[in-house]
């Protein structure tokens, strides 16, 4: 059974700086250090603990761009025994 978990009342608040484009959301994962793997990356994202600016997302490639805004909310899942972080990422471009 998967519940979200009474997370923190403050998520961490992370700012990742965005040199191309875009980037996908479980590059994005790893890249900030929240994820060891990017199976771990995929299954955060299979068990919906992910938001973009809001919204619940189920695309595990999903490009990210400036201004986006990703929430991680743990979720309670008893055969999953690494802890998931509580965490906001802004996604910023890189300012010259």
């Amino acid at each position: 059974m998967t519940t979200i978990k009474e997370a923190s009342a403050q998520p961490e608040e992370l700012s990742f700086e965005l040199r191309t484009e875009y980037i996908d959301l479980l590059q994005l994962l790893k890249a900030t250090g929240l994820c060891a793997t990017g199976g771990e990356a995929k299954l955060w994202v299979e068990l919906g603990a992910i938001t973009v600016d809001g919204e619940p997302e189920s695309r595990k490639r999903r490009k990210l761009r400036n201004g986006n805004t990703v929430l991680v909310t743990p979720v309670n899942l008893e055969e999953y025994p690494v802890p998931m972080p509580h965490a906001r990422i802004v996604v910023c471009a890189v300012q010259d």
